[in-house]
């Protein structure tokens, strides 16, 4: 964490319903969040329930949509030039599109796990009770469940869930939960 940080690593891309702000170190959300607002290491993004943003790292255009009632801090570290990316997701469902035209790699701590992504488009829905759910989209994905250290690899058309007893499961997408994942993009 870069304390001091004066640049910018991120970039809101769209907002539409209730979404808040809080910049590192303040307390205080703020709903004066708006297109091309930048974002620092550390900075937390906060949807209500019909909130949702798109955010989008700098050095590589990665993209997060951050759906319905999502709690996310935005983090990386820039080093020579490239971002190192990291996301802490406190709850919610999201969409990543995650480029791979750096060497560098997305780092998603959750709850219940840690997803370690490097050129992939997949969706996430993290639930503290229920754990966290990944859909793969393309590419791959690796997840670790933070209680038992068991990991699996997240591929197309199949789906990971990560529970808090330590518990992790791979299955084959059920299709009527990617369609209602995919009825939030529009």
């Amino acid at each position: 964490s870069c304390f001091f940080c004066s640049e910018s690593i991120a970039l809101v891309m769209k907002k539409k319903g209730n979404v808040e702000y809080k910049k590192f170190p303040s307390t205080n959300f703020s709903t004066s969040i708006y297109r091309n607002k930048s974002l620092f290491d550390e900075d937390m993004i906060r949807t209500g329930s019909d909130g949702f943003t798109k955010v989008v790292y700098l050095d590589d255009g990665t993209a997060v949509k951050l759906h319905k009632n999502s709690q996310v801090y935005i983090q990386g570290n820039i080093e020579s030039k490239e971002i190192i990316k990291q996301m802490t997701v406190m709850t919610g469902i999201m969409k990543l599109d995650v480029n791979n035209k750096f060497r560098n790699e997305l780092k998603i701590v959750t709850p219940t796990s840690v997803a370690t992504i490097k050129g992939t488009r997949f969706w996430m829905d993290v639930n503290n009770d229920n754990g966290d759910k990944f859909y793969g989209l393309q590419g791959e994905v690796e997840i670790t469940n933070n209680f038992s250290g068991n990991s699996l690899q997240l591929s197309p058309n199949n789906m990971v869930i990560s529970l808090p007893d330590g518990e992790m499961n791979i299955q084959p997408i059920n299709l009527l939960s990617l369609q209602q994942l995919e009825t939030l993009e529009i």
